[in-house]
């Protein structure tokens, strides 16, 4: 399993969404200003690999809604 230092989800050109390392430019800290990233494949929480595949796209929210854990307050149990 490679690691991945700046995970993003993004829309890709061929209109589907994935995660990817973001690849930041020369001189670039900020990864909102970046429009490059390696595609990951495989479950980002578990067994995954980060592709020699890079994808231009548009960034979208870090995790889907399928992804989101809930929690749970011990008041509303």
């Amino acid at each position: 399993m490679t690691t991945f230092s700046r995970l993003v989800r993004f829309l890709a050109r061929d209109g589907r969404t994935y995660y990817g390392d973001a690849i930041l430019p020369n001189g670039v800290t900020d990864i909102a200003r970046t429009k490059q990233a390696r595609v990951i494949k495989g479950d980002i929480f578990g067994k995954h690999d980060v592709t020699d595949q890079i994808a231009v796209y548009m960034t979208l929210h870090p995790l889907s809604p399928f992804n989101r854990i809930t929690h749970k307050t011990r008041a509303e149990n």
